[in-house]
């Protein structure tokens, strides 16, 4: 797996909240398309796909949070007091994957959290959602076979896939990308 510092995705800082174009689908859609042109520039070592993993199944990975904040304008730069008036835990609204294609999306979340994320993400091209009905949810140890699950299926046309880490703070090691939880069920 390859890793890629926010530099070289050439992703620009963020707006400030409230910001012009802060939401807007058009502006969504061509952060997208940046992204994704990584993934389509001529090299030996080009990846499939960007894979982007929140929260805990990425050991709280910066550059994906960074990425998906590009993504999905600043909306996990949240704290902790914003995720407490949910009503939710922060486990659960950051239960997200998502694998970015030359040509499509897949994302990976959670019932709780798919009410948050549609508004960012609706209007992206060919976006594949792998969700679970609110009942379905309930039921612990079947979301987390589906979520595997989801996560094989997204990855299965990918040979070489590339991670998003954080250029700011501490230095992370490439053993640790090799570690995340969600990473390691393919290697099973």
């Amino acid at each position: 797996m390859d890793v890629y510092p926010p530099q070289r995705l050439g992703l620009p800082r963020l707006r400030s909240p409230g910001g012009p174009g802060r939401g807007s689908p058009s502006v969504s859609c061509s952060r997208l398309r940046q992204v994704q042109s990584i993934l389509t520039q001529s090299s030996k070592s080009q990846p499939d796909g960007i894979l982007c993993i929140l929260g805990i199944d990425s050991r709280y990975n910066e550059g994906c949070r960074e990425l998906a904040n590009y993504l999905l304008f600043g909306l996990y730069n949240q704290n902790i007091s914003d995720f407490e008036k949910t009503g939710f835990s922060e486990e659960v609204l950051d239960d997200v994957i998502i694998l970015i294609k030359s040509d499509s999306v897949h994302l990976y979340c959670n019932p709780v959290n798919y009410r948050y994320l549609l508004p960012y993400v609706a209007h992206w091209r060919n976006l594949h959602f792998h969700c679970m009905t609110e009942n379905e949810y309930e039921d612990e140890e079947a979301a987390e076979e589906f979520k595997i699950a989801s996560f094989v299926d997204m990855v299965r046309d990918c040979s070489r896939i590339g991670i998003p880490y954080s250029s700011q703070g501490r230095r992370s090691s490439m053993v640790k990308f090799g570690n995340f939880p969600m990473q390691t069920c393919i290697r099973n």
